[in-house]
């Protein structure tokens, strides 16, 4: 029997409903043909089988908790209906390789569904897979533009100022550049200090010690850096430099790429639950028993 426009409409609602929206693969599954495949751009092969549906679902909704995907328009052909969507949600696990950045999203997509036995037997699949990367602060070219020429910074041309959470004193190297890609900042710990306990969504951090002997936790591991020895750090680490010796010490840490949530301008602003998972000034052992920051 051949499924009528309303009919095919409704079946490809029941999956977003159950399948992407609610999560409830197995109420979704009568949706599919036994023998589905799906062809999508964004993977290397098809995607063959219920089975393999669950799978992708699953981890799309892993890293979208909140996903909603809607029909918007559609037109039915016979055997086929051609359907425009429309997917939002907040980035909250890892997708694609990137952790999650906290970023609402809003994508806009074409399926063509083939119908078979009143089931979706085969589907194409084509989405704006480039704006989705942009919300996500995965396509920089639009956001982070390189500067033109040089510039030259001189110690009188550093403003030192303290740190707002941990009040330690730094200079922003890059500030006057604009810089969009590169980030470079000098923090001058004194004795018995510590900065925040962080990670990042993207950047990497390389820790340079200028002066002094640098002490770094990472994770679980206590680091000690040695004058002119550095640490490179990834963005899903925890990190916290501190001192516990009886001099100043003078980190640069230089940072790439920007975050672009804290780039001026930025329409998009941050979840700071992604950057301090934990509590920001909580010190590490070496430190039991001090008090920092300092009550003012």
């Amino acid at each position: 029997m051949n499924m009528t426009e309303q009919d095919a409409i409704n079946l490809i609602r029941k999956g977003y409903e159950y399948g992407w929206n609610r999560g409830d693969f197995a109420a979704a599954e009568d949706v599919l043909h036994p023998n589905f495949v799906a062809h999508d751009p964004s993977s290397p092969t098809p995607v063959v089988g219920r089975a393999a549906v669950r799978a992708v679902l699953a981890a799309v909704r892993a890293a979208f908790p909140d996903l909603r995907r809607a029909a918007l328009d559609w037109v039915f052909n016979g055997d086929k209906i051609a359907v425009r969507w429309e997917i939002t949600g907040t980035h909250r696990g890892a997708f694609n390789g990137l952790p999650a950045t906290g970023r609402s999203i809003r994508v806009t997509g074409i399926t063509l569904y083939r119908l078979e036995e009143r089931r979706v037997a085969e589907e194409w699949v084509e989405m704006d897979m480039l704006g989705l990367l942009r919300q996500l602060g995965q396509a920089t070219t639009d956001t982070m533009k390189p500067i033109d020429s040089y510039f030259l910074i001189k110690p009188e041309d550093l403003h030192w100022r303290p740190s707002n959470l941990m009040k330690i004193p730094n200079a922003d190297f890059l500030e006057r550049t604009k810089s969009e890609i590169l980030g470079a900042r000098l923090w001058r710990l004194p004795p018995n200090s510590a900065n925040t306990l962080h990670k990042h969504i993207r950047a990497e951090e390389f820790y340079f010690v200028v002066e002094g002997v640098g002490r770094i936790r990472v994770g679980d591991d206590t680091l000690t850096v040695p004058k002119h020895g550095g640490v490179l750090v990834g963005p899903g680490q925890l990190r916290q430099v501190f001192n516990d010796t009886e001099s100043d010490v003078l980190w640069l840490i230089v940072g790439a790429p920007e975050e672009v949530e804290f780039l001026p301008g930025a329409k998009a602003k941050p979840d700071m639950s992604l950057i301090y998972p934990v509590d920001p000034k909580q010190l590490p052992a070496e430190l039991k028993g001090v008090e920092w920051p300092p009550k003012t």
